[in-house]
C-alpha cells in the first residue's frame, strides 16, 4: 500500500511539474505575441529614458517587497517625474500612439501608489502598473539587462499577479515578507 502511495506521489508530482511548465511556455509565448509590437526602429535616447522608468519601477517595486509605504509613495513620485520625462517627439507615430495609450494608465497607477495610505491598496495599483510597464519595455526592447516576469498565483485572493525583476530570485512585491517566496519565473526577456 505504501509503495502504490509513493508512485501515486511521483504520478502527480510529475504531472504538476509538466503541466507548469506548460503554463510557463504558453505564457511566454502568449506573452511575447500579445504584447509586443512590430514598432520599428526605436530612438536609442527613448530607450535610454524608458530604461530609466524600468529603473524607477525597480525601486518602487523594492520598497512594496519590504512594505514599506511611505517610501513607496516617495519612488511612486520618482516614478511619475521619470514617465514624464519620456520624449515622444523622438518617437514614430505607431510608437507615440502605443506609448501614450500605456503612459496614462502607468500615471494614473503610480499616482494612486504615490497617493495611497494603505500598503495593500498599492500593491493593487502596483500590479495594473506591472502589466503597462512590461508590455512598454517589451515593445520597446528598452531594457539594457536581462529582466525576469514572475508570478504569484496566490495574489489577490488567488486571481494571481506578476511583475517585473531585475534578477530571477523571487522577491513578492503582493506579499512582502508574509509570503516574500511566493512566485514563479514565467518569461525573461
Amino acid at each position: 500500500m505504501k509503495n502504490i502511495k509513493k508512485l501515486f506521489f511521483l504520478f502527480a508530482l510529475f504531472f504538476a511539474e509538466t503541466a507548469l511548465a506548460q503554463h510557463q511556455n504558453h505564457e511566454k509565448t502568449a506573452t511575447t505575441k500579445a504584447e509586443t509590437p512590430n514598432l520599428g526602429i526605436v530612438d536609442e535616447g527613448v530607450k535610454k529614458q524608458l530604461n530609466e522608468l524600468l529603473l524607477a519601477y525597480f525601486q518602487l517595486k523594492d520598497e512594496l517587497v519590504a512594505g514599506r509605504r511611505d517610501n513607496a509613495n516617495t519612488k511612486g513620485k520618482l516614478f511619475l517625474e521619470t514617465l514624464a520625462k519620456v520624449d515622444t517627439k523622438k518617437m514614430t507615430a505607431a510608437q507615440a500612439q502605443f506609448f501614450t495609450t500605456h503612459q496614462q494608465k502607468l500615471a494614473y497607477n503610480a499616482q494612486n501608489i504615490a497617493d495611497n495610505e494603505e500598503v495593500d491598496a498599492q500593491r493593487a495599483f502596483f500590479s495594473r502598473l506591472s502589466a503597462d510597464m512590461k508590455a512598454v519595455i517589451m515593445g520597446f526592447k528598452a531594457n539594457s539587462q536581462k529582466v525576469y516576469v514572475q508570478h504569484c498565483p496566490m495574489a489577490f485572493d488567488n486571481s494571481g499577479a506578476s511583475w517585473l525583476s531585475a534578477e530571477n530570485k523571487i522577491l513578492n512585491p503582493y506579499y512582502g515578507d508574509r509570503m516574500l517566496k511566493c512566485g514563479i519565473v514565467i518569461a525573461e526577456f
